[in-house]
């Protein structure tokens, strides 16, 4: 009997066995198939291979989002989920503290900068982080604080409630907060641990503890040099030598006096002797290992769109969706964040040295308070901070001879007006190919409408893409309070970044783009 090849078998009580087989191993083949991508779904969240793997979902009993717990909202939210996450984190077991004696001593800067911006406050932690891991210490930190006042979780700011004390790991996270197995504590563990009861009342189990030394600065700095004159290299040789002499005389826990002058101060951070510190801290884990949290990177993803093509999707995205979010994923026990990560991030978002975002140009814009700011500068002779003179740094601070000549200059190159800014980025886009362009500043609404529009009328920008940090949404309450931590990354990670010469936010941006490689061409001043 002549077989059709395309017709069914309805003369047969079976169809041919290469019918059989082909259907039958099309099955087996398709069920392997759905087998191998579920096996992938599954495992995707953790990364490749050699690098570290990031657990995206948080401890057992950490609060899945950061959460509030006033219910007034005109008030800022208080963080509280957040400091009892922080205090229950464990990274140096107590055992090795009480009942085996230490093996590493603690140190506490109580006299750490508060009641000031991010920028300032970041720049002094990251270098006590690094001196407390240079000295072979523990690292104690202890809340991002605007007001000391605990009777209340509020302070003020232009006569607004904001956050009087956000924990640490609601901003960063890395080796500053004990991760990637660097030894630190929070400031409730140190106090636990050194059984720390305030200055001069330091006692350990009821009796008076010896091993508790209280530090003064005044007299260290006066060994080393004199004020704003010291090398930055120089201040760590001389506090590392110090407390190297406690630490083999036995003491278990310093504190750094309250009172005391900071370690590291604006007459180091706004001078270029701060560059000497380069070759000591460029392969520091403390700077080489430094991350968002988790809370910073979400916010990110939120407002993603305004840094780069979020059209581009993998294949895998373009298929299923955002369902991709809630496939399960690694979860380590330990994990020091309050909030996952949010899934879809690639590793180069998530772990340092970040991958840069193409076509991106950030720009941080000064106002408020820079506008009186900037006159005094330009009066004082001021320059660039010490982190933004970098001798690779394209954009130098080289003032003009003549009284006013050299304040209008100073002025305009903290100060930039519009046509300015517009200056600047028309020349940049002739170098480099720029498409979307973000402007961190805190300008008064009307300015940064002046400026988009401006912008704008340049053209070649993709979806329109000029934004500004009032454009911003936040999925969290949180977010309005640690905005300048997101655009930090964001700065971080700019294919080019212009920033202002005497911000300690600029400077911050362009040591972490300095310690991650980034071409020193792509980072440029007004």
């Amino acid at each position: 009997m002549m077989v059709s090849p395309t017709l069914p078998w309805t003369n047969s009580p079976m169809p041919p066995t290469a019918t059989i087989f082909t259907k039958r191993y099309s099955r087996v083949a398709l069920l392997g198939l759905m087998s191998i991508i579920t096996v992938f779904f599954f495992f995707w969240h953790a990364e490749p291979l050699g690098l570290a793997i990031i657990p995206l979902k948080p401890a057992p009993n950490a609060p899945q989002e950061p959460l509030h717990t006033d219910t007034n909202n005109t008030l800022p939210p208080t963080f509280d989920e957040w400091h009892n996450y922080e205090a229950k984190i464990n990274t140096l077991p107590k055992s090795r503290y009480i009942a085996e004696g230490p093996t590493l001593p603690l140190i506490h800067f109580s006299n750490h900068a508060h009641g000031s911006g991010w920028g300032n406050i970041m720049q002094e932690l990251l270098m006590n982080a690094h001196l407390a891991q240079a000295a072979g210490y523990g690292f104690v930190f202890d809340n991002y604080t605007w007001s000391k006042d605990m009777t209340s979780p509020f302070g003020i700011f232009n006569g607004k409630a904001i956050p009087g004390r956000i924990p640490l790991t609601a901003l960063v996270a890395g080796p500053v907060v004990g991760a990637n197995d660097q030894p630190a504590v929070s400031l409730p563990q140190f106090t636990e641990l050194c059984n720390w009861k305030g200055e001069g009342l330091s006692s350990f189990k009821g009796e008076p503890n010896p091993n508790i030394y209280v530090l003064e600065s005044e007299p260290l700095r006066a060994t080393i040099g004199e004020r704003g004159q010291m090398e930055g290299k120089d201040m760590l040789y001389g506090y590392v030598k110090e407390l190297t002499r406690l630490k083999e005389s036995g003491v278990q826990c310093v504190v750094v006096k309250e009172s005391s002058l900071h370690m590291w101060d604006i007459w180091l951070f706004g001078d270029t002797h701060a560059l000497s510190l380069m070759p000591y801290i460029r392969n520091s884990p403390v700077f080489t290992q430094f991350a968002w949290s988790p809370l910073i990177l979400s916010l990110f993803w939120d407002n993603q769109a305004f840094f780069r093509d979020v059209r581009s999707k993998s294949w895998w995205e373009k298929w299923f969706g955002k369902e991709w979010d809630s496939l399960p994923a690694p979860v380590d026990p330990n994990h020091p964040h309050p909030i996952p990560i949010p899934a879809q991030l690639e590793a180069g978002s998530t772990n340092p040295p970040y991958t840069l975002l193409e076509g991106l140009l950030a720009l941080h814009i000064r106002r408020g308070d820079f506008e009186e700011h900037c006159a005094n500068l330009a009066a004082w002779g001021s320059r660039f901070n010490g982190f933004n003179s970098f001798p690779e740094l394209p954009d130098t601070f080289t003032p003009p001879d003549g009284d006013d000549d050299r304040k209008a200059y100073a002025h305009s190159r903290c100060f930039p007006s519009v046509q300015d800014i517009l200056q600047k980025v028309t020349s940049l886009r002739q170098i480099r190919k720029l498409d979307r362009v973000y402007v961190m500043s805190n300008g008064s609404p009307a300015f940064l409408q002046e400026l988009k529009d401006e912008l704008a009328k340049l053209g070649g920008w993709k979806d329109g893409g000029v934004r500004t940090s009032r454009d911003l949404t936040w999925s969290r309450r949180e977010g309005k309070y640690v905005a300048q931590a997101m655009d930090m990354y964001v700065a971080q990670r700019a294919d080019v970044f212009v920033g202002n010469g005497f911000s300690s936010l600029t400077s911050n941006v362009v040591l972490l783009r300095m310690i991650n490689g980034v071409d020193p061409i792509t980072t440029r001043h007004w």
